[in-house]
């Protein structure tokens, strides 16, 4: 196509799926800073990390029985944070598949995120 015919300000869309990732369960996702990694936040409480290059599952991360409400990546994509709707915040470590903080709130949690400067 002639490059010159193209408008510069219109986005560019796939015209078609490329691909599809089954996980049922799924409530909500986010994609890493860089695109490489996918999070997708299941109502059986896990928080699955999947690699877009392989489409494959890297980390299952089990947060607690309830639902998760949402999650939020850190800048360099080391650390996720999951909560619930019933007032838990936990950051986890995707290195050691840890639990790095986690913090229980008295109350439904409706929004988190990390800070986008300075969450390592």
């Amino acid at each position: 196509m002639n490059r010159k015919l193209l408008d510069p300000f219109e986005p560019e869309y796939p015209e078609a799926i490329e691909a599809c990732l089954d996980d049922e369960y799924a409530v909500k996702c986010a994609f890493s800073h860089n695109g490489e990694l996918l999070a997708t936040s299941r109502s059986d409480g896990f928080c699955y990390i999947w690699d877009m290059d392989t489409l494959n599952v890297m980390r299952k991360l089990s947060h607690s029985d309830t639902a998760l409400a949402g999650l939020s990546w850190s800048r360099s994509g080391r650390y996720i944070l999951t909560y619930d709707e019933a007032g838990v915040c936990v950051v986890w470590d995707l290195q050691t598949q840890t639990v790095r903080v986690r913090v229980e709130f008295g109350s439904a949690i409706a929004c988190a995120r990390m800070h986008p400067r300075n969450s390592a």
